[in-house]
């Protein structure tokens, strides 16, 4: 059966601030993601960063930004 999708909205911008992850202090610790409540994460192929981010915990400090041991997440005005 073909499947119709609902009407749309528009996509208002969830915050001004964007998470950042340092690639060379990046190490799959897997902290991050255990922390996230949005799992699973959406991650780059070519790299397998994860890239999902919805700013979860108290503004604007998201859990796996907290819990990142390495300093590998930060997060930064746009």
């Amino acid at each position: 059966f073909p499947i119709i999708a609902g009407p749309t909205t528009t996509a208002e911008c969830t915050s001004k601030f964007d998470v950042v992850i340092a690639e060379q202090q990046y190490d799959d610790c897997t902290l991050c993601r255990a922390s996230c409540p949005s799992r699973p994460w959406f991650t780059e192929p070519d790299t397998g960063i994860a890239l999902k981010c919805d700013f979860c915990g108290d503004p604007p400090d998201p859990h796996c930004v907290k819990v990142c041991e390495k300093g590998a997440l930060s997060i930064v005005e746009i």
